[in-house]
């Protein structure tokens, strides 16, 4: 399922992401973020509107594979 049209960004592309950066040995929510590149003035807007649903995604992932990230607690 597609989660951004301007980024072109599907369900299993964030989860790719997550599992990318769990084994590169940085995977943090500031990481995730800046790898999806949400910070640009020209997205489409849905995607900045609601961040919680990459990180939800990565987050479901990386407990699927056993990571726990030091900063959960700051993403309820």
């Amino acid at each position: 399922m597609y989660l951004c049209s301007c980024k072109d960004l599907t369900e299993e592309d964030v989860q790719e992401i997550a599992r990318a950066l769990a084994g590169a040995g940085s995977p943090t929510i500031e990481s995730l973020l800046a790898v999806l590149d949400l910070d640009e003035a020209s997205l489409c807007g849905l995607c900045l509107q609601a961040p919680e649903q990459f990180i939800d995604l990565a987050l479901a992932e990386w407990a699927k594979i056993g990571v726990r990230l030091a900063d959960r607690d700051e993403f309820p």
